[in-house]
């Protein structure tokens, strides 16, 4: 009886030796294939012919990096400043600190994503060789996205509509999709700076080498993402992932502080910070409690370039939290 069950057991266990070798040779067949076609994807070709690029004729190499260099010493201040602002992450929230931290965004994300801004920043970056295109979410996960294109990707509601939510992405004149969410420089699915995100990747694309390393992709120069973080178990983790985000959103501020010293830009800024400042006052008697908008500025006497920048550095300082908490 023994020998007749030693003899189930060895059969079953020969298939099952057999099996299990059959499916570790299966897996590491689709590593291999997954291997080749990272290798040969559309992004890791491109990114292969700008490490190319990267090595031109002598007398162009030297020119650019003149170029270079001389931009970036103008900005830098501004962007390092940004940058090495101190902010610390508070893993502690409620109803009342979330909705502090996103009234001091709020006026930025609707003016970095106006149409006179976002037009005013296409048109100084590229020669209005980019189109700024509004379009729902169903129809743009059926087309293919043109390239050189800022899209708003719309929800719909139940009836199909659009419904004032979304999402920026740039796709650049590869047709490849710029989208903060997917390149991890933004928390997924957070309502922050996706508008912004999609601006500096298009000031990147067109060669704005004073802000990025045009070829680093997917990786701005000065952006970072939670990649390489993501794995790690150790108790600090939310607070590196609140400081990677949290910069990320310190180099956007240095990119808006820039737009703010641009003499051509200065009357259609101080127009839509007046009138959204009105928008708000008016949004703000029909809601109570927290739903209130913080307000761009109380008075007649805050309407000055200091104070925008005392805001500014407000967000610098309440970075990580910001990144982190608002949703």
């Amino acid at each position: 009886m023994n020998d007749i069950y030693y003899e189930k057991y060895m059969k079953y266990k020969t298939k099952y030796l057999e099996l299990k070798k059959y499916i570790g040779g299966a897996k590491e067949k689709r590593k291999k294939i997954r291997n080749i076609r990272n290798e040969n994807s559309r992004e890791t070709r491109i990114k292969r012919i700008g490490e190319r690029m990267k090595q031109p004729k002598e007398v162009e190499e030297v020119e650019e990096v003149e170029e270079v260099e001389e931009v970036e010493e103008v900005d830098n201040d501004i962007l390092l400043e940004c940058i090495n602002t101190n902010s610390i992450f508070d893993p502690i929230t409620n109803d009342d600190k979330i909705n502090t931290l996103c009234g001091k965004i709020q006026w930025l994300i609707d003016i970095a994503g106006s149409e006179n801004i976002m037009n005013y920043v296409i048109q100084k970056y590229t020669g209005d060789q980019v189109k700024r295109v509004i379009m729902l979410e169903p129809e743009y996960l059926r087309i293919k996205p043109e390239p050189n294109t800022i899209y708003f990707i719309e929800k719909t509601d139940k009836n199909g509509e659009g419904n004032g939510i979304g999402h920026w992405v740039f796709i650049d004149n590869y047709g490849i999709e710029w989208n903060s969410y997917k390149r991890l420089h933004q928390q997924n699915h957070t309502n922050q700076f996706c508008q912004s995100f999609a601006q500096i990747y298009m000031v990147n694309s067109f060669g704005q080498t004073k802000w990025f390393d045009k070829f680093q992709s997917p990786n701005i120069k000065y952006f970072t993402d939670d990649i390489e973080i993501k794995n790690k178990r150790n108790k600090n983790i939310m607070n590196d992932i609140a400081n990677i985000w949290g910069n990320n959103i310190r180099v956007i501020i240095a990119f808006w502080r820039e737009i703010l010293n641009d003499p051509d830009i200065k009357e259609t800024l101080w127009s839509l910070l007046n009138e959204y400042n009105d928008i708000y006052k008016e949004e703000n008697k029909e809601l109570r409690g927290l739903n209130k908008y913080e307000l761009i500025f109380k008075n007649d006497e805050q309407k000055t370039d200091e104070y925008i920048l005392d805001k500014f550095n407000d967000i610098c300082r309440n970075s990580c939290d910001i990144a982190m908490h608002v949703v």
